[in-house]
C-alpha cells in the first residue's frame, strides 16, 4: 500500500458554516446522553450463544461545520456552507491479550453475502440531535461491527493453525487510564464572502499570466468537534479548526511537459490566519515562479550532491523514516518491518534526531496541522522520541503495543468511520551541529568536485512524495520539488532546471546526509495511509546529502490548445 504525503487532499464540501451558530449548542447534551445510553446497552446486553464476547467497546463521532470556495478567473465556480456527521464504532472480542483485530483489511471478515455497502451506509449520523435517530444509526453499526469482529477472531484462530503467528507473547491492546475532558466552544468566525473576494482577486492573476495553462484558487475553513466515548470510561470531546488557502497552476513547456507549482496557507487559530496582502503576493510569486519553471532546461537523470530545502527534508524523512516508524507495522508478516528489532542501533547519522510532537500548536512562524490533544484511541497526544544521536530510541505508537513498549503514547489516529493506527502528527528533525546557508553552499560545491561532478541540486518548495512499506513492493519512496537548481560546482552560479524528481531506498537515503544549515521551516500537508487522510507536519532544517536520485518524471508530452485563450484576445 502507498502512503501518500501531499500539501493538500482535494477540496470537497466540507462540513459546516463556520462562525455562524455557536459550536456548544443546547442540544449537545442528547448527542452524549445517546452516545452513552447505546454503549451501555451494548455493553450489557451485546451476546451471540456460544460465541465469545465483546471486552471494549468505543463510539467516535465527528461533527465539521465549514464553509469553502473555489475560484478561477475571477469567478467563483463553486461554494458552499455544508455540514457533515460521521460514526465509527469499535467492537473488540475476546481479551486484551488476544482479540479479534490484526493488520488485516478490516473490511475483509464481513459476510460476502451482505455488501460492505451496508456497514457504509450507517456511518453517517443524523445531523439533529435525536436521541433515537442517532441511536438507531449506532445500532446498526454496532450489530455490524459485533458481527464482523466475532467472524474475525475465529479466522484469526484458525490461521495461527497453518501459520506463524508474529509476535505471540504481545497482547493485541493496550490498557490505558480513561479520561474525561470536555473542550470549550472554539471561538473562530469565518467570513466566507470575505475569503470568496480573496479568492477570486487571486485567481484573476492569471490573466497577468498568459503563459499559465490553469490556475485553481480555493479556501477552506472547518471546525471539527469529535466525540469518543468508551466502555472503559473515557469521555472526550474535543474541538479543532483548520483553514487552508491553497493555488495550484500548470503550464506548458515548449516541448510539450507540463509543469506546475502551487501556494499553501495554513492556519490552527485565529491568530494564525493570513491577511489578504499576503495570500496575492504569495500567489502572485508561485505564477512567477512557474513561468521561470517553464522556461527552464529540462534535467536528466542525476546522482550525486544535493541540498534539501527544509519543506523537502521535512517530506524526505516523513517517507523514507517516518511511516517505518510507525509501530503498528511490526505487527504484520505483509510489512517490509525495516526498522524492527533496531531499538538501540544506529539507523541515522550520529548528529541528527527524530521526534514526533502532536502538542506543538506552533513552530517555524506558522501553525502546524499536526497538532492535537488526545489522539483517536483516547489517548493523550505526546512527544516521541524516536531517533536520538542517530539511535532508534521508540516507536511512533498506537494501542497495539510493540515489543518492549507496552502502552501507547498517544499516536493512534484516523480520519472520521476509519480505524485508528499508529501515525505521525509534527515529525521533528533537530541536528547537534549547524552550519550557515553560505557554508552549507560551499559543502555542496565541494562535494560536487570531490565527486567530479560538473554541479550539486539545491532543491526547493517540495509539494509532497509517497512511500510503500509492504513487502510486496520496493521499499523505495519519492517526492517531486517543485524549484530545483542547478549550482555550478566552480563558480556557483544557481540555473533553475525541470523535469526530475528524488527518488531512493530509505536505509541507503537517509544516512547520506553529511550536514544541516542554520535555518527552519514547517512543511504543512495531509497525509493518506490505512486509516485515511489525517493533517501532519513536518519540521526540519536544510541538510546537505552527499548523493541522492532522481529520475525523470513520470510525465508524457502534451499538445497545447490550438487557440490561445479568450480573454488574450
Amino acid at each position: 500500500m502507498r502512503r501518500a504525503l501531499l500539501m493538500l487532499t482535494i477540496l470537497l464540501p466540507v462540513a459546516v458554516a463556520i462562525g455562524l451558530t455557536p459550536l456548544l449548542q443546547a442540544g449537545e447534551d442528547d448527542v452524549l446522553q445517546a452516545m452513552r445510553a447505546e454503549l451501555t446497552r451494548s455493553q450489557q446486553r451485546l451476546r451471540l450463544p456460544d460465541y465469545v464476547e465483546p471486552y471494549y467497546l468505543a463510539y467516535r463521532l465527528d461533527d465539521e461545520r465549514g464553509a469553502y470556495g473555489v475560484c478561477t478567473l475571477g469567478a467563483t465556480q463553486r461554494e458552499g456552507e455544508l455540514r457533515n456527521r460521521r460514526l465509527y464504532a469499535e467492537v473488540r472480542v475476546g481479551d486484551y491479550d488476544f482479540d479479534n483485530t490484526s493488520m488485516r483489511n478490516e473490511m475483509d471478515t464481513f459476510d460476502p453475502d451482505i455488501d460492505t455497502a451496508d456497514y457504509l451506509h450507517f456511518i453517517d449520523a443524523p445531523l439533529d440531535d435525536d436521541v433515537d435517530a442517532l441511536r438507531a444509526r449506532l445500532w446498526r453499526l454496532t450489530d455490524l461491527r459485533f458481527k464482523n469482529a466475532v467472524a474475525a477472531y475465529l479466522s484469526k484462530k484458525a490461521r495461527g493453525v497453518y501459520r506463524e503467528t508474529p509476535d505471540v507473547d504481545l497482547a493485541d491492546f493496550t490498557r490505558e487510564e480513561p479520561v474525561k475532558f470536555v473542550q470549550p466552544p472554539l471561538n473562530v468566525e469565518i467570513d466566507k464572502d470575505k475569503w470568496l473576494t480573496i479568492a477570486r482577486r487571486a485567481s484573476l492573476l492569471q490573466k497577468r499570466f498568459p503563459q499559465l495553462l490553469t490556475m485553481d484558487v480555493s479556501f477552506q475553513a472547518s471546525i471539527r468537534t469529535k466525540y469518543l466515548l468508551s466502555t472503559e470510561g473515557t469521555e472526550l470531546v474535543t474541538r479543532e479548526y483548520l483553514f487552508a488557502f491553497f493555488a495550484q497552476a500548470e503550464a506548458l513547456t515548449d516541448d510539450g511537459m507540463t509543469v506546475s507549482h502551487a501556494y499553501a496557507r495554513y492556519a490552527r487559530s485565529a491568530a494564525g490566519m493570513p491577511d489578504e496582502a499576503e495570500v496575492l503576493a504569495g500567489v502572485e510569486q508561485m505564477a512567477k515562479e512557474l513561468v521561470a519553471l517553464r522556461n527552464a532546461p529540462e534535467l536528466g537523470p542525476y546522482a550525486g550532491p544535493a541540498i534539501l530545502d527544509p519543506s523537502v527534508a521535512g517530506t524526505f524523512f516523513h517517507e523514507a523514516i517516518g511511516h517505518r516508524l510507525e509501530g503498528d507495522r511490526t505487527r504484520s508478516h505483509d510489512e517490509g518491518q525495516t526498522f524492527k528489532n533496531k531499538i538501540g542501533e544506529l539507523i541515522l547519522p550520529p548528529f541528527l534526531n527524530v521526534y514526533d510532537d502532536p502538542t506543538v500548536a506552533r513552530a517555524a512562524g506558522v501553525d502546524l496541522n499536526g497538532y492535537y490533544r488526545y489522539d483517536d484511541q483516547g489517548v493523550p497526544a505526546q512527544r516521541a522520541d524516536l531517533v536520538r544521536a542517530g539511535r532508534m530510541i521508540g516507536w511512533l505508537l498506537s494501542r497495539r503495543p510493540v515489543e518492549g513498549f507496552a502502552h501507547s503514547n498517544g499516536h493512534g489516529r484516523a480520519s472520521p468511520s476509519r480505524e485508528p493506527m499508529s501515525r505521525m502528527g509534527n515529525l521533528f528533525i533537530t541536528v547537534d551541529e549547524t552550519v550557515s546557508l553560505k557554508k552549507l553552499k560551499k559543502m555542496l560545491l565541494a562535494q560536487a568536485r570531490r565527486q567530479d561532478k560538473p554541479y550539486g541540486l539545491w532543491l526547493r518548495r517540495g509539494l509532497g512524495g509517497e512511500t510503500a512499506t509492504d513487502r510486496y513492493n520496493f521499499q523505495a519512496f519519492a517526492s517531486r520539488p517543485v524549484l530545483l537548481y542547478r549550482v555550478d560546482a566552480q563558480t556557483g552560479a544557481e540555473e533553475l532546471v525541470r523535469g526530475v524528481e528524488l527518488v531512493g531506498t530509505p536505509l541507503t537515503s537517509v544516512n547520506k546526509v553529511i550536514a544541516a544549515g542554520d535555518d527552519v521551516g514547517a512543511f504543512n500537508g495531509y497525509c493518506g495511509a490505512e486509516s485515511g487522510f489525517i493533517p501532519v507536519s513536518s519540521v526540519a532544517p536544510s541538510l546537505l546529502v552527499s548523493e541522492i536520485e532522481l529520475q525523470r518524471v513520470r510525465d508524457k508530452p502534451t499538445k497545447p490548445p490550438i487557440l490561445p485563450a479568450p480573454y488574450l484576445n
